[in-house]
């Protein structure tokens, strides 16, 4: 895009060009930061959704002046040639369509059809609802399975990629959002991207949270550089409202995942006490991305940690360490992870771990274990306890 912003700028400064953009991404906010890094000023709409319909990006459409298509794949070096050609107009203008008896979808009924339960899901999204986005296409994805309407057929790749924007919309900010919501969403993209293999802009979203070896390049590593020249230019950057997971800014490797043959074990004979089954203080939630994969392939584990009720981390003694047992299925990226303690005392912020997996060409089915040693205090008497926190990390193998 800062091609096309440059090769413009003297036809959008006298008139002879707007420039309306479209972007699929999921936080619109990170989008935002990088027009302003660039310094766009042109509007840009977000359609994480991908609901205009198109499979590979940039797509650059160039419209006249009487709203006629001219070109569906101009160069950013023909532009200025393209729009100052002379061009007649129409003899003849299409009707508008307006249907002054049409009321938007807002409920749904027995006779609603999946074409309608999909745009209703799209309408709930655009109102930030996530709860009723999902409603809506998860009763588009039931019909869908089941009716022998083959246009309606059709839509169950597309409904699986919104379900999973949608859950995704829910972990970052829904109400009633859950842990959980992380590992639905990678497991609808995943199945909606075997549908549709070739549709590129589905395959970035397991690439942006998935391991390094799919990776195309590194998703977001352009960031702290656009902060800090916003920042020096005396602006206020756009705030992230999500921030970035470690997958989002890792590099493309295509080397096999050699594992870390250095880690030590720090509580080899189990000998740290475990959390309270009944009230746990330590809980734990992981993500796979992809959700399921065919043997000999990789995948990133996303990891979640969180406190049970009335419990928090520690942050004044040793830093949380997170320990991936030895394992006949595969390799990790990493058996031992440390955890940077932050300034706080004490905090509950939700901790991700990321590592990856390498999975062996022969086996048949994968169980992560390992475990979590910690420092948490309790706010019911503010009794702080070091304990052990035992995790199992299924990968699903393809057939």
């Amino acid at each position: 895009m800062p091609v096309w912003h440059n090769a413009t700028k003297e036809l959008r400064e006298n008139g002879g060009l707007v420039i309306l953009g479209v972007v699929q991404e999921q936080h619109a906010e990170r989008a935002r930061l990088y027009a302003q890094w660039k310094q766009f000023d042109w509007p840009i709409v977000q359609d994480q959704m991908t609901s205009i319909g198109i499979d590979v990006v940039p797509v650059a459409i160039l419209i006249d002046e009487y709203g006629i298509v001219q070109n569906t794949r101009p160069r950013s070096n023909q532009i200025k040639k393209l729009i100052t050609e002379k061009r007649n107009p129409p003899k003849t203008t299409a009707p508008m369509l307006e249907n002054k008896d049409a009321q938007p979808l807002t409920t749904l009924t027995p006779d609603t059809s999946v074409e309608e339960l999909v745009l209703l899901g799209d309408e709930h999204m655009k109102n930030g609802n996530a709860e009723k986005t999902i409603s809506a296409y998860s009763r588009a994805l039931k019909s869908a399975r089941v009716t022998t309407d083959q246009s309606a057929k059709k839509l169950v790749p597309v409904i699986n990629f919104r379900l999973g924007v949608a859950y995704r919309e829910k972990f970052d900010f829904g109400h009633g959002r859950s842990p959980e919501d992380f590992a639905t969403a990678s497991q609808y993209w995943t199945t909606a991207c075997e549908s549709k293999p070739n549709q590129y802009i589905w395959r970035r979203r397991i690439e942006q949270y998935g391991p390094r070896n799919i990776k195309p390049y590194p998703f977001y590593d352009w960031i702290d550089q656009a902060i800090a020249d916003i920042t020096a230019r005396g602006e206020k950057p756009v705030e992230l409202k999500v921030a970035l997971a470690g997958a989002e800014i890792a590099q493309p490797s295509k080397q096999q995942i050699a594992g870390d043959s250095d880690a030590v074990n720090p509580d080899p004979e189990s000998k740290i006490e475990l959390v309270d089954s009944k009230r746990p203080m330590i809980r734990h939630l992981s993500t796979v991305v992809p959700s399921h994969v065919t043997a000999g392939e990789s995948v990133r584990v996303h990891l979640q940690l969180f406190n049970g009720e009335g419990a928090k981390w520690n942050n004044e003694s040793m830093p949380m360490q997170v320990w991936i047992n030895d394992s006949t299925t595969g390799t990790p990226s990493q058996q031992l992870v440390e955890w940077a303690q932050t300034n706080e005392p004490t905090s509950d912020e939700t901790r991700t771990i990321e590592f990856e997996y390498q999975t062996k060409k022969d086996t048949e089915s994968v169980s992560l274990s390992g475990f979590v040693l910690a420092n948490v205090c309790s706010d019911s008497d503010g009794q702080c306890l070091f304990r052990r926190c035992n995790f199992e990390i299924e990968i699903p193998i393809s057939k």
